[in-house]
């Protein structure tokens, strides 16, 4: 959330003035826009838009960058590419980095490592600003899915700012290479290329809205718009009347108010934010009580320390859980708040201003602020590698600790619910292993655009006991290894297909279209495939947190869900097998999850309450409850929880990897008990 100067033309003493050549109102626009997105951090159920402090910066951002650029082009007929970046190395990097550093060296003293690897890995990305292709990516890869945030995940808008840093002097630059023309060429590029960002933006969010969120390409025409405001605005700001200033605020604390988790964004819905932003910006001349607010002291206060403030305030959020070692209550969280605001100026005052460039200083070589931000940089990778280095040594001493334990299968893992056990000598997978503890086989797994219909195959191609077909989501692939040890103990054929939320479903689904078409698609040619493969079982099983079907209400959409189901199964038992549906595992909400990444002997005693854990009438127990012929519903509470609570580490195996998903060592153990229900339950369908 950088800053800058900017010239003001003043013809009316109503300007709200700082100092001279910085306006103080641009500033108050940077204290809203960091305390909107603060507050939504700290209580998002109070302010569900907060998250729009983002798009307000991008466009002061893009109108204070060009304004600059623009003035230099004006002044010396060209754009000095070196110096203007080597200012803002100088401005951004010092704070940035030392922040990366000090987040780093808070994770290896406070956060588990089960999730270094997620943490170290974006700190890299953070240190080289592509932190918001790096959540792009995480977006649309279904193995994060699940996965709480890290501490550097707000890199992704100041990833996104410099990003536009590198590009705007090289266009601005080559327009007035290209002809005598160049501001009116400088308008025209970037009016072209902001339309086209926004077009693309509203075709993503509609599309893609996990991927939209984060990309560069779909957040350009917010600085855009800045943009253009500083390159057509700079001679006619002072014309336009004070209550302009007034409307662009409401229009940004409307969005604030009225947006939430379930708005689509950045689309249409950013529009409003941004225009409001802009308004602000255009207005330069104010009415009384709006110049008194924004020049108020504690308001400017903030605003000059808006981007270390930004800067703090994540990093401290997320780790402060795990410093704590419980949840935030309102006086913790403004604890964080007031501390947040202290190291925002301890951070300008000591790290900031020292080694910003202003004024004609200009950059150089032999500068001794360069070679700081030089060692910043190596400092960062190197903490960053240190820990993932650190990360690696501790998964190899977990390894061989893990050999020995394994060995008792009558305690290990899943069948101690049903056994007399001890206490286990180790828990397992080790904290460091957990994250990595799933199943990735890309041969049975189809994800994004990538359309696979091929089958992970086990056990014997002739002669098997059983032919059994899997079809279903990440929660039915996350049984593979039980599938696995099935085949090679049972002697059964069994082949696995899945995809990142889908299963056969032939009504009309709820999501983005980069997502529905590919799983209708998906669905159809696996449930071809598995009706013409001779299959004596097939086996279904997917996330029932939410129904699939697109109708207006819930109840209609999972009445629809449960028909699609009715017509997929009903082709399976017509093709000569029988339908096992087996219950989903529970959701574990992320914070009371944490409690199973504590020490193994604190980590022993996790558990959830079973109540409301396991919905009775959940779509596929709807379907198999109506007496459908060949289907049969197989339950699997009662191998995760008692009857009173569900433990979180069992038989000295942490059940689940994240929220939704359980671990592959779990799911091994379950094995033996998973298959002698499904071949009592095919016995029984045989009888019937």
């Amino acid at each position: 959330m950088p800053q800058s100067d900017v010239a003001v033309h003043r013809r009316d003493r109503s300007t709200v003035t700082k100092v001279p050549g910085q306006r103080a109102d641009i500033q108050a626009l940077r204290a809203v826009a960091v305390l909107l997105v603060v507050f939504y951090h700290l209580w998002p159920g109070r302010l569900g838009g907060g998250f729009v402090g983002v798009d307000v910066f991008f466009v002061i951002s893009g109108f204070l960058i060009t304004g600059h650029l623009a003035r230099e082009a004006e002044t010396s007929g060209r754009i000095d590419l070196g110096q203007f970046w080597a200012r803002r190395a100088h401005r951004l990097l010092p704070a940035s980095l030392l922040v990366v550093v000090a987040t780093c060296v808070a994770t290896v003293v406070w956060v588990p490592d089960s999730r270094w690897k997620q943490f170290f890995d974006q700190a890299l990305g953070s240190t080289f600003y592509v932190q918001n292709w790096v959540l792009a990516h995480a977006a649309t890869d279904y193995s994060a899915s699940g996965e709480a945030p890290s501490a550097f995940q707000h890199f992704w808008s100041l990833s996104v700012e410099e990003q536009f840093y590198l590009v705007i002097p090289v266009v601005l630059g080559l327009t007035l290479w290209a002809g005598r023309a160049s501001h009116r060429l400088m308008v025209a590029v970037v009016a072209v290329v902001t339309a086209a960002s926004f077009a693309w933006s509203v075709h993503l969010t509609h599309d893609d809205p996990a991927g939209a969120y984060f990309v560069t390409t779909t957040r350009a025409w917010e600085l855009g718009l800045g943009a253009l405001l500083a390159l057509l605005g700079a001679k006619h700001l002072h014309r336009v009347p004070p209550v302009t200033s007034w409307i662009g605020m409401a229009m940004i604390a409307a969005s604030a108010l009225a947006f939430g988790g379930d708005t689509p964004f950045p689309g249409y819905a950013a529009a409003l934010p941004v225009v409001g932003a802009v308004l602000v910006l255009a207005t330069v001349r104010h009415d009384r009580v709006f110049a008194a607010v924004a020049g108020w002291r504690p308001v400017q206060w903030v605003g000059d320390a808006s981007y270390s403030i930004y800067l703090w305030h994540w990093p401290i959020f997320v780790i402060a859980p795990f410093v704590l070692d419980h949840g935030l209550a309102l006086l913790e969280r403004l604890t964080i708040l007031a501390l947040t605001l202290l190291l925002g100026h301890v951070s300008l005052r000591w790290v900031e201003r020292p080694l910003r460039i202003t004024g004609s200083r200009r950059a150089s070589w032999s500068d001794p602020s360069l070679r700081i931000i030089v060692g910043l940089v190596v400092l960062a990778v190197l903490t960053a590698l240190g820990g993932k280095a650190l990360l690696a040594q501790h998964q190899a001493e977990a390894r061989e600790l893990e050999r020995q334990f394994r060995a008792d299968t009558r305690c290990f893992g899943a069948p101690a619910m049903q056994n007399d056990c001890g206490r286990p000598p180790v828990v397992v997978p080790a904290l460091s292993l957990l994250r990595d503890d799933y199943v990735d086989d890309s041969e049975c797994w189809s994800a994004g655009d990538k359309l696979n219909y091929d089958a992970c195959s086990f056990g014997p191609r002739t002669g098997a006991a059983l032919k059994v077909a899997v079809v279903g989501d990440s929660h039915s692939n996350a049984l593979i290894p039980a599938y696995q040890r099935m085949a090679r103990e049972k002697g059964w054929r069994v082949d696995v297909r899945g995809r990142a939320g889908c299963y056969p479903l032939d009504v009309r689904l709820r999501g983005a279209p980069s997502f529905t078409r590919p799983c209708l698609e998906w669905g159809a040619e696996v449930q071809k495939i598995v009706e013409r493969g001779d299959y004596d079982l097939v086996i279904v099983t997917h996330s029932e947190r939410s129904t699939a079907g697109a109708a207006d209400t819930p109840e209609q959409r999972f009445d629809d869900t449960v028909t699609g189901l009715r017509r997929s199964w009903k082709g399976f038992v017509d093709s000569g097998a029988e339908v096992i549906a087996l219950q989903d595992v529970p959701r574990i909400r992320q914070p009371r999850l944490a409690c199973a990444e504590r020490p193994d002997e604190e980590a022993l005693r996790c558990a959830v309450p079973r109540a409301g854990l396991f919905p009775e009438g959940g779509d596929t127990q709807r379907v198999a409850s109506r007496g459908m012929p060949g289907v049969s519903y197989v339950r699997t509470s009662d191998l995760l929880c008692t009857d009173t609570e569900c433990p979180l580490v069992i038989g000295g195996v942490r059940v689940y990897r994240n929220a939704i998903h359980l671990t592959k060592t779990f799911a091994t153990s379950l094995a033996p008990l998973l298959a002698r229900r499904i071949e009592t339950a095919a016995a029984a369908a045989e009888r019937r």
